[in-house]
């Protein structure tokens, strides 16, 4: 016989009960005038961005999603930046972030916290959009929840796991954290023994960027009884810092004084995985440079900044002057070479804010935050001079040429990437091995 979320009174809420489904769905190309008034009239708070649906019906997923709030549309107002009636895909807040409608409002909160969100989008088990859920109603659901009964730990029964675990595992006391009791697998993740660590507060062994999180989860386990799983940095013996998986409890002792037990599991391996995934998703394989992905991300964001704000943005187009026959003469492996090498001498020059990308074959894009089109071309000419002054090993001497534009208010990245492109084809046809500024033309 199943038992309802009322049965157990541990069980927390599930999203789909707090969220919100009233909003107001529109196209990026929908004027921003268009979406203030149907939110008006609906009384809706968001409107969701999102591309019409394909033929199958289905949604585009959070990273196709975005959402302009009532707040974002009245402080466009108020600073004066609503003129010309955008379109809202312009101003949207991109990608729209995501939790299941089966989550808990308790997993909910922790993600919207790790954001730094004001709302999540809320979806169905086939991936679509089902409702919206803001930090209001998160924590007034948080607060309704009745603390889980504590739990008893049986005496005897757990020696043996506690001392044979592959898990760390700690007991506390609850009120200040200081560690009375660690197991064996506690010397093989963090490098004390459990002598050592015994006396050792939770903050002692918790780096001073990870202090907030840790602080905030103690205060979950004060208000429900539990915390976790949560991840967090921790400091070995050593001074090196360790990712760990944390799991909570309360316990009630045999003196009915309050502990607490934490599970820490060592999730290095698993994060470095993640990172080399997450690098594979980014960068391209050959030259290590970013790919299409982040770089369209960030010039999107760019662009935003220059429509709102009249900020420079440079941007530059570089093309390997006779690659083909650098293929055809010396054979596809040194071709690779070159390329690999015109993306290192790039990449020592220009800054830490600017973007490298490889953009197809013997194409590079970089993007210029902050910097107009005469700081672009400056740079546009010692790039250029870092390749052609240094020879090849293996195919001599090699040239790039180069178009420049800085971006225009109001334009669009389709408009800018034209520009860059129309001066990169003036340089190859005026020579080659040169760097030529784009027009200045209104978008």
């Amino acid at each position: 016989m199943g038992t309802s979320e009322t049965d157990d009174p541990g069980k927390q809420t599930a999203v789909r009960q707090v969220m919100a489904r009233g909003w107001v769905r529109c196209t990026p190309e929908t004027p921003l005038s268009t979406v203030a008034a149907a939110m008006e009239e609906r009384g809706a708070e968001v409107a969701v961005v999102a591309e019409a649906a394909g033929e199958t019906g289905a949604d585009p997923g959070p990273a196709g999603m975005g959402f302009v709030s009532t707040e974002t549309i009245l402080g466009m107002v108020a600073a004066g930046r609503g003129a010309g009636d955008p379109e809202v895909g312009t101003v949207a807040t991109r990608p729209l972030p995501c939790v299941a409608a089966d989550d808990t409002v308790e997993h909910a909160r922790h993600r919207l916290e790790a954001l730094g969100a004001a709302r999540l989008g809320v979806t169905g088990r086939d991936g679509s959009l089902v409702g919206l859920v803001d930090r209001r109603s998160l924590e007034r659901a948080a607060a309704a929840l009745p603390p889980p009964p504590a739990v008893t730990l049986p005496e005897g029964e757990l020696a043996t796991l506690y001392t044979m675990a592959p898990l760390a595992i700690l007991l506390t006391r609850f009120e200040d954290g200081c560690i009375l009791e660690a197991n064996p697998a506690t010397r093989a993740l963090l490098g004390y023994g459990p002598e050592e660590v015994t006396g050792l507060g939770l903050a002692d062994l918790t780096p001073a960027e990870a202090q907030a999180e840790e602080a905030l989860q103690h205060r979950r386990l004060r208000t429900h009884g539990r915390c976790g799983p949560y991840e967090l940095e921790l400091l070995r013996a050593n001074g090196e810092q360790v990712p760990v998986l944390v799991n909570g409890v309360r316990v009630e002792a045999s003196d009915g004084e309050p502990r607490a037990w934490y599970l820490l599991q060592d999730i290095a391996e698993r994060k470095a995985l993640e990172r080399e995934l997450a690098h594979r998703a980014t960068h391209d394989p050959l030259t290590g440079a970013f790919n299409r992905i982040p770089f369209e991300e960030r010039i999107d964001a760019e662009m935003e900044r220059v429509a709102r704000y009249a900020t420079a943005l440079g941007f530059l187009v570089i093309d390997i002057d006779h690659f083909k026959a650098i293929n055809d003469t010396h054979g596809h492996d040194v071709g690779d070479r070159v390329l690999v090498e015109v993306a290192r001498r790039l990449r020592d020059i220009i800054r830490g804010s600017d973007l490298l990308a490889r953009w197809g074959g013997e194409e590079f894009v970089v993007l210029l935050p902050e910097t107009d089109l005469f700081g672009a071309l400056e740079l546009g000419e010692r790039l250029r001079e870092a390749i052609a002054d240094r020879s090849f090993e293996e195919a001599g001497t090699i040239t790039v040429s180069i178009g420049v534009a800085q971006a225009v208010p109001g334009e669009s990245v389709r408009r800018l990437f034209s520009r860059a492109d129309a001066a990169l084809y003036r340089a190859k046809a005026e020579g080659r091995n040169r760097v030529l500024p784009a027009d200045l033309v209104a978008p």
